[in-house]
């Protein structure tokens, strides 16, 4: 199975650095979040898509939706794709980056209610697992920042340490051999 995985792109939080994990949060593209998603439709135009999966965020649903356009693809939400939980909610997503950098265990480090970078992985490990017995040829998977990271991480049999430096960019996409 082919994956392609996309973070969403720009958002009125991401120019703002404000956490955001919840789906009633009015968190959209920019005019560059819209211009981004574009171009991805056009890099992605040649591509059939058996099924394309989204977070509950609108966000990426709203990235989904301009990249496949017209074309009909189905687009279906996975909670296991929303955005890991920081536990900073609204808040600065460099107030959450410090408290990772002090906790002594980063990986299982938990803040205020919210989930660990390896909760976040597990869920992603579930969903990865479950897709890989889908009779798919060829996925689209919009996500968040980190979600993509893990994703990348549990193809590759790699761990969310070795991948949460790496960073994932908005406006472009990687392409996985999901086995």
């Amino acid at each position: 199975m082919k994956l392609y995985v996309v973070r969403h792109c720009e958002t009125n939080y991401n120019v703002a650095g404000i956490c955001n994990a919840d789906p009633a949060v009015d968190v959209h593209l920019t005019d560059l979040g819209i211009q981004q998603a574009s171009g991805l439709r056009d890099q992605l135009s040649s591509r059939i898509l058996d099924r394309v999966f989204v977070s509950e965020l609108p966000r990426t649903l709203q990235t989904a939706e301009i990249i496949v356009g017209d074309r009909g693809f189905p687009i279906a939400a996975d909670k296991r794709l929303n955005e890991n939980e920081t536990g900073f909610e609204n808040q600065p997503v460099t107030d959450w980056l410090v408290a990772l950098e002090r906790a002594p265990d980063k990986w299982n480090a938990r803040f205020n209610g919210g989930e660990s970078l390896e909760d976040t992985y597990a869920r992603v490990a579930d969903f990865i697992s479950w897709l890989r017995r889908q009779p798919y040829e060829s996925v689209l998977i919009v996500t968040h920042g980190t979600l993509a990271l893990c994703i990348g991480a549990v193809v590759e049999n790699r761990t969310i340490s070795e991948v949460f430096r790496v960073g994932t960019q908005q406006g472009v996409y990687r392409t996985f051999d999901l086995n």
